[in-house]
């Protein structure tokens, strides 16, 4: 039980390393921080689900188009996926593969509740990790009883590699959802 809390742990962790890494010390250049990616921006104070469709049509032929190959995967926010799929009225025919991500940040933009959806040519983009560990020190706390516990794995994301693979779409009409 121990051992599979840490592993989701630590499975949170890289999600947000991925996502968000800075590129900076042992952070890896996450995907919404990679110069050059593809950027289509949605502005809208009263977005509706069909407009936010058609946005994501536009990020996925463009993110192709400098891309040379099509996308294969679209990541959003489990709130911004639900929208999508219940506000349409109709089951969508989606450009790639959606893939809800918990991690991704619903911060976006100053003091806002934005997220952003990223496309991704998934061949170009790869995230290499060692085998998950889990360390266990008895000693650390011996005249407790207590143990200290430990999950890690050792990662890369060649996210930089080629940016014209990644697609990022940003902008008001992302932010939050209106029922």
């Amino acid at each position: 039980m121990l051992a599979a809390e840490l592993g989701a742990a630590l499975g949170e962790a890289l999600d947000l390393q991925v996502l968000n890494g800075t590129g900076g010390g042992t952070a890896f250049d996450g995907l919404l921080n990679v110069a050059g990616a593809t950027a289509v921006t949605y502005t809208d104070a009263s977005p509706t689900a069909a407009e936010a469709f058609a946005k994501i049509g536009q990020l996925c032929a463009e993110t192709a188009d400098a891309a040379g190959q099509p996308v294969n995967a679209l990541l959003l926010h489990p709130r911004r996926l639900v929208w999508l799929t219940t506000k349409l009225g109709y089951r969508p025919e989606w450009p790639a593969p959606p893939f809800s991500v918990p991690a991704m940040p619903a911060t976006l933009g100053a003091g806002t509740n934005e997220d952003a959806i990223i496309a991704l040519v998934r061949d170009d983009v790869q995230l290499y990790l060692g085998p998950l560990e889990v360390r266990v020190w008895p000693d650390v706390g011996s005249t407790t009883g207590m143990v200290r516990t430990q999950a890690f794995q050792f990662g890369a994301l060649a996210s930089a590699r080629q940016p014209a693979a990644i697609g990022r779409l940003t902008g008001t009409g992302l932010a939050g959802v209106v029922w």
